[in-house]
């Protein structure tokens, strides 16, 4: 299997391992309801999920847009379990940039993380907030050498996501 694929498929097992299992500590994850976003434009295209969250990939890179959500009774996560949630699956983790924001009325915490998948450098920028009894990850991945083609995308979509 060629690398590019290997990484295209931890991007999306990613996006559905962090939906079913990592934000917070609930063993059955309840997604959120009532968001607003803008779906990121072409080359994106919607990645398949059997959770109430998304994700989407583009075309041209195998860079991925998603949010993870996770609005189950009695979970509280911290803006550092999130992050490090969000972050889990990168070996030789490096932060290039950690910042608390404000962000849909909250404090969020926005990270860009450099790590190793399967010997390939990748990149990931994580923005991470609670609201409403909610937590959620937005995040942005892909190939390192190819992060900051479709970082736009990542800003677009974060600058139009509502979240109740």
């Amino acid at each position: 299997m060629k690398t590019t694929h290997r990484i295209l498929l931890f991007f999306s097992s990613l996006f559905f391992l962090n939906s079913c299992i990592t934000i917070g500590v609930s063993k059955d994850p309840q997604p959120a309801k009532n968001l607003e976003f803008k779906e990121p434009s072409s080359p994106f295209s919607n990645l398949k999920s059997k959770t109430g969250d998304k994700a989407w990939i583009s075309s041209k890179t195998n860079n991925v847009i998603s949010y993870i959500s996770d609005c189950s009774p009695n979970q509280d996560p911290s803006l550092d379990q999130l992050e490090q949630d969000a972050l889990s699956g990168l070996e030789k983790l490096e932060i290039k940039s950690r910042d608390e924001i404000p962000y849909n009325q909250r404090t969020a915490r926005t990270t860009v993380g450099e790590g190793m998948i399967d010997g390939v450098k990748v990149k990931l920028n994580v923005v991470s907030f609670k609201k409403n009894a909610c937590s959620y990850n937005l995040i942005y991945g892909g190939i390192a050498e190819r992060f900051d083609s479709e970082k736009q995308e990542f800003k677009n979509f974060t600058e139009n996501f509502r979240a109740p």
